[in-house]
């Protein structure tokens, strides 16, 4: 046989298998017209059933699902594998407050002037002996270098300690707050803003102590033990004034010494030769192995030539190390679960289990309804085309009845389990053999549709009833598409994931000082208006109002100033702190953060500057420093040979020859800052006190607990004026009565004042509108709770109905045939026992016979 007639036999041979193929035969109906609806069910099924599949195909393989999964309490690795394939999951910590210290180092490198030899005691020592020279000028380098080198020391050691000071506050008592798991750049932002923050901070708080502290000596002429300022009582000039027998190279002379020292430069302890001529010039004979400072690297700050102003200016730190450890920060905050969604195609095994599934409750749907529509079709059809071969006279209601009696008998007699292939037996089967079988298969029928009707009610209403969380993506292009997101959706259930996790609180907040005080810019405060002479020895000090009223306008007008400086220097730090999140927050909650942040700058700032202020006045009266007013001490300056002198010279020692200061047979210890004394302060050559002035140990300390009443006071003025002989109209210059508003009183003490910055009202604008800008969301992602919807309750039902139908399809039917022989069983056991009981012979019983 050739190929073309093969292929010929076998495409008709496949044409007559499709023209006669029958999924619905029966072994007892040989009717054509049967047949032919066997036929037509067969072609409709299988064409509704292949469009179906393929329609449900294209749908599966186009159809996009968000899913989310929930990870319960995941391992590192586990989170460390997600963020490695792109993915960001919400993971909320169990511990949402971690100490800095449980996963963040800091090592600061101190300048290498710090460990070297010229800080060593040996050093220290050896110059200290240099002071018991005999008849050494004021400007002798050996005269002072020891104060110089300690004056390194000290700051060396302040800086270390105010380090270690606050790392030990920041690291083990500050708490890092993290309600999610950060991932690892935006905790690295946040602790390099931090560290930034504090190093910035400490640095600033360092050299303002040491200002602020340089400028109380100044404004109150303090005197030096040392004598480097008795001679010179008002110039505050650096060793231009001076003249050496050597010049040093690097080292300034100053009135103080430390003042001398923070003007210097150390490039000669960088020099071998250099090095090797001071030691000569100090003593020849000094036998100490010291070595030269090391120059820097190329990326450090410091170089040879840097003032020890600008030491002092970084902490006296040349380089900082951190350390994050970010596992030790994920297992610190110990999530309980991670939450994720991600968008995504259906899988090919997905598509393929999901049609499986839904084609087994399709094909049962269709094997039931197919037949029965084509056959009741085609009976309309028959009926409509004999309808003239019928009597006309047949009523509609006789046809109702029959239609229903049809309808009740195909009811009775409907069996799903009748065999379509079944062959005629090799033994002959009775007829009531048949009938038990038909009955046992409609019975299985009923329990099978009942079943099937009952799991699939079940199914609809548990689906129904579920919740399921959804979520919808929303393309945020601007702040008015975001806007329109919150007029339908509250925050709280959007997500919207940061392009920019970081900004400035510069870029949504604002802060400063409406107003100030008026020591800040009223003239009064410029003492040029006093027409007296000034001196401290024209009067006793309590008397000699111009003298004290110079000083106590001028520190209160830099007290003011230096405040003012402080606001715009941590102003700007506090403004360039970074504001991290990942997902933008809602107005409230920015709101609150920010309010809370600006409450805590300013109690920050304002415990900062009384700090400030107390430790230098600590400093001052601890080191005994003497005030040339004598408001502290009583003290004359006598030469060497004990006599009394008025000023040295700049070539002769002096000594200091002091006693307790004495008001009214009073002795006041002014070395103990609780006994320090307060007098009144008068009017020049009257007895009357000047309302609200005070005099006490030192300047700044009455002035502190002072009140400037009296220049809110027109009569006070006016008495100032004439008796100050002041060609100026003080009354012009009246200050004004503070507002309701305001954050002090008339009668407030300058202290009190300092304690407020002198800051009259603040102002600040928190910007909600700008921080989505900043943040740039790209997308906001709106998850909700839902119960399912109509396409996944038919999808569900399908999918479960196949499988269902095919498991009561193989256990109904052997089931009533067991329950069926179970039941003759018994049923024949109970009837052999009735009859047993029947049919038992009773005994007879005797008769008597006559």
């Amino acid at each position: 046989m050739n190929r073309p007639t093969l292929i010929k036999r076998t495409f008709a041979k496949t044409k007559t298998f499709l023209a006669e193929l029958n999924l619905f035969p029966t072994y007892e109906d040989d009717d054509f017209h049967e047949t032919r609806n066997q036929i037509l069910s067969t072609r409709i099924y299988l064409i509704v059933l292949i469009l179906s599949v393929t329609g449900l195909f294209i749908y599966t393989s186009t159809v996009s699902i968000t899913e989310t999964i929930i990870i319960k309490q995941p391992l590192f690795r586990q989170y460390e594998k997600l963020i490695t394939e792109k993915i960001n999951p919400q993971c909320q910590c169990k511990q949402t407050s971690i100490t800095f210290n449980q996963f963040l180092d800091i090592q600061p490198h101190y300048h290498s002037i710090c460990s070297s030899d010229f800080v060593s005691d040996q050093w220290i020592d050896f110059l200290s002996n240099l002071t018991r020279l005999s008849n050494p000028t004021l400007s002798d380098f050996r005269r002072t270098a020891v104060y110089s080198f300690q004056f390194l020391r000290s700051l060396c050691e302040l800086a270390e300690k105010t380090i270690n000071e606050t790392l030990q506050q920041q690291l083990q008592t500050k708490m890092y707050v993290s309600l999610h798991v950060k991932t690892e750049d935006v905790l690295q932002n946040e602790i390099e803003s931090y560290i930034n923050t504090m190093v910035s901070t400490e640095e600033m708080n360092f050299v303002q102590l040491f200002r602020i502290f340089s400028d109380m000596t100044y404004s109150q002429n303090l005197a030096s033990t040392l004598s480097t300022n008795l001679h010179q009582l008002n110039n505050h000039d650096n060793a231009s004034e001076f003249i050496r027998d050597w010049e040093v190279p690097g080292f300034s002379d100053g009135c103080y010494p430390f003042w001398g020292a923070i003007h210097s430069r150390l490039f000669c302890l960088y020099n071998e030769s250099c090095l090797v001529e001071l030691i000569e010039y100090v003593q020849g004979t000094f036998q100490m192995n010291i070595s030269a400072l090391k120059e820097h690297s190329s990326s450090s700050i410091f170089n040879s030539s840097t003032f020890i102003m600008d030491l002092v200016k970084e902490l006296m730190v040349e380089q900082w190390d951190q350390n994050i450890i970010y596992e030790h920060y994920y297992e610190k905050c110990q999530p309980k679960q991670c939450i994720y969604t991600y968008v995504k195609q259906l899988h090919i095994g997905y598509m393929i289990s999901i049609i499986l599934g839904i084609i087994g409750g399709l094909s049962l749907s269709l094997r039931i309804a197919v037949p029965f529509v084509i056959k009741s079709i085609r009976k309309i059809w028959i009926k409509l085309r004999n309808k003239g071969d019928e009597d006309d006279q047949t009523n509609r209601c006789t046809q109702m009845k029959i239609l229903l009696s049809k309808a009740i008998i195909f009811i009775q007699t409907f069996n799903l389990f009748k065999p379509p292939f079944e062959q005629p037996p090799s033994v002959p089967i009775f007829e009531h053999q048949k009938q038990l079988q038909r009955k046992l298969q409609i019975i299985s029928t009923r329990i099978y549709i009942f079943l099937l009707f009952f799991f699939a009610a079940t199914i609809i209403i548990s689906t129904s009833l579920r919740k399921t969380a959804e979520t919808k993506v929303f393309s945020v292009l601007s702040y008015s598409n975001y806007q329109n997101l919150l007029t339908n959706f509250t925050l709280n259930s959007l997500s919207c994931p940061c392009s920019l996790i970081s900004s400035k609180y510069s870029n949504f907040l604002s802060i400063q000082a409406k107003s100030m005080h008026s020591v800040c810019s009223n003239r009064i405060f410029n003492p040029n208006w006093m027409g007296l002479p000034l001196g401290f020895e024209l009067a006793p000090i309590e008397e000699n109002s111009p003298f004290v009223l110079v000083f106590y306008l001028q520190f209160a007008r830099s007290l003011c100033d230096y405040a003012k400086f402080l606001l715009g220097q941590q102003g700007k730090q506090f403004l360039s702190t970074f504001y991290t999140t990942s997902f933008l927050t809602t107005s409230e909650q920015f709101e609150k953060y920010f309010k809370l942040q600006i409450n805590q700058f300013q109690q920050a700032l304002s415990s900062y500057y009384k700090r400030l202020i107390k430790i230098s006045r600590i400093s001052i009266s601890g080191n005994s420093l003497l005030s040339p007013a004598k408001t502290n001490y009583e003290w004359d300056l006598v030469n060497t040979t004990g006599a009394q002198i008025a000023f040295p010279s700049a070539s002769r020692v002096i000594q200091l020859k002091t006693k307790p200061k004495v008001y009214n047979n009073v002795t006041y210890p002014c070395h103990i800052p609780s006994k320090f004394y307060k007098q009144h302060l008068y009017f020049p050559n009257s007895k009357i006190p000047i309302p609200g002035l005070y005099l006490s140990c030192y300047f700044i300390d009455g002035l502190l607990k002072s009140t400037l009443e009296c220049f809110y006071n027109i009569t006070c003025l006016q008495l100032l004026q004439n008796l100050m002989l002041s060609p100026i109209n003080l009354v012009a210059f009246k200050m004004n009565f503070p507002l309701n508003s305001s954050l002090y009183r008339m009668n407030s003490t300058v202290e009190e004042l300092s304690d407020l910055l002198f800051v009259d009202e603040w102002s600040h604008n928190i910007s909600y509108q700008s921080y989505p800008d900043q943040c740039h969301p790209k997308e906001c992602l709106y998850t909700f709770v839902t119960r399912s919807h109509f396409r996944y309750i038919i999808t569900t039902l399908f999918s479960i109905m196949g499988g269902l139908a095919k498991v009561l399809t193989v256990l109904i039917p052997p089931s009533i045939k067991i329950y069926h022989r179970l039941w003759q069983y018994l049923r024949r056991k109970q009837n052999i026992r009735h009859l047993r009981i029947n049919n038992r012979i009773k005994p007879a019983m005797p008769s008597l016979s006559t």
